[in-house]
């Protein structure tokens, strides 16, 4: 991530984010007020998306599940009475949790299957400040105090809570990173959260920076994007140790900045202004990661330390959601208080193989010998130090009399070690022979 090294993500000057589909017609399924005899108009607090659907809380306690390819409603939920803080959808389980002002986390599914419903009150009634999904059955949950929440949800339907080590301040943002890592932001610090047995936690930078709300996200395998007072983002390492700082207050004050095209709402001009700090940090693809400040979105680009959009409105930015190639944008005060912002397909294209290629990198590929392949060949098995578990074994594909060429190196799993008979060779190596 070296600025200026690297190739930008997107062409300087373009336009790479507008929205190609208004979402007037998907919010017509949905209540302008709610309410019995004192109906209220609705405002919408929060919002999280998939591919599938996009959910919605308000500030009367609402939320609302849409499908976002049919336009159903699919959930209502109106029972929560006060304001709801934080939404988060798992399609995987089928389920969307939500906070709520006074301290209340409840997971309600929207599809048939063993999980149905849990609920979590904080006892002294602190409101929800974050949540976040790690992998398909792990819920995270921030709050106000700075107390920190983990629930593990069962295949037979129940779930299990855990309290992890407390923040001492509000918890602004949570981004898990699997397989077993946390990044948590607060009002004055940024920590990295190891979920093994004992958690372990590391704290990014020496000292506590000033008050606010900055975030920070996880960009790629092992390298960690943290927002700093000052326009700057840190790239960090997963003990917290801080790799580079990439500053973008040089870029942020050149004018014009690529601009992104609402349908629905008019930009104000994007003028630099030294109020601007950087908020909660939302990686999207690539380099490409979104963050906003009051009514302000930008599209940063962490490899060549530049901005590839920037969208001023007149009202408050309330939330966002990222989607695949779409980013939802929730701003209070607009006749349609819903976006959707799409990335060039193009460029997201692109950017989605390479970061399938890095992750290929970070995964060694498994090898599986065919039956004739095992009978005119040998193999070599190279067992992985310890304490490294089997699966990163060393195989070796050897062919040849004599002295063994080696072809290629590969990672084999257990079971493809089995299927040979394991003699000790003359050296640290073991000759796998077809069995």
């Amino acid at each position: 991530m070296e600025g200026g090294q690297a190739a930008m993500a997107c062409p300087d000057g373009d336009c790479v984010v507008r929205e190609v589909e208004g979402l007037r017609g998907l919010l017509r399924a949905l209540p302008s007020a709610v309410g019995g005899r004192f109906r209220q108009m609705v405002a919408y607090t929060c919002v999280d998306a998939s591919p599938e659907h996009v959910a919605l809380g308000s500030q009367q306690g609402y939320v609302w599940l849409l499908n976002v390819c049919t336009g159903e409603l699919v959930l209502e939920i109106s029972d929560v009475k006060v304001p709801v803080t934080e939404v988060k959808l798992n399609e995987a389980m089928g389920c969307v949790a939500f906070g709520s002002a006074e301290g209340t986390l409840r997971v309600e599914a929207f599809r048939k299957g063993q999980f149905k419903k849990y609920t979590a009150q904080e006892k002294d009634k602190q409101a929800v400040t974050a949540l976040a999904w790690s992998c398909r059955d792990t819920l995270f949950c921030g709050y106000v105090s700075g107390k920190l929440l983990m629930v593990t949800f069962r295949s037979s339907g129940g779930a299990e809570a855990k309290r992890l080590p407390e923040c001492g301040t509000t918890v602004v943002q949570l981004a898990p990173s699997p397989p077993s890592l946390l990044l948590v932001s607060t009002l004055t610090k940024t920590l990295v959260m190891e979920l093994q047995d004992r958690v372990q936690v590391s704290q990014v930078g020496t000292k506590d920076r000033r008050q606010g709300v900055f975030g920070a996200c996880c960009v790629e395998q092992g390298v960690l994007c943290v927002a700093r007072p000052g326009l700057r983002v840190w790239t960090v390492d997963t003990s917290g140790k801080v790799l580079q700082t990439l500053k973008f207050r040089e870029c942020l004050s050149a004018a014009p900045l690529p601009p992104i095209h609402p349908l629905h709402w008019t930009p104000v001009p994007t003028s630099f202004s030294d109020s601007w700090q950087f908020s909660t940090l939302h990686w999207w693809a690539g380099p490409l990661l979104v963050t906003y400040h009051h009514s302000t979105l930008w599209l940063l680009d962490v490899t060549g330390v530049a901005v590839c959009g920037a969208l001023s409105l007149r009202h408050r930015i309330t939330g966002l959601a990222i989607a695949g190639p779409h980013l939802y944008l929730l701003c209070s005060g607009e006749q349609v208080s819903l976006a959707r912002l799409t990335l060039d397909p193009c460029l997201f294209k692109k950017l989605s193989q390479e970061d399938e290629r890095e992750e290929e990198k970070g995964a060694p590929p498994v090898i599986k010998l065919l039956p004739e392949a095992a009978a005119s060949s040998r193999v070599r098995y190279t067992p992985s130090p310890s304490p490294a578990p089997e699966r990163t074994s060393f195989v070796e594909l050897v062919t040849g009399p004599g002295e063994p060429s080696i072809v290629e190196q590969f990672v084999v799993e257990p079971s493809a070690v089995e299927q040979f008979v394991v003699e000790p060779s003359a050296v640290e190596q073991f000759v796998v022979e077809p069995s």
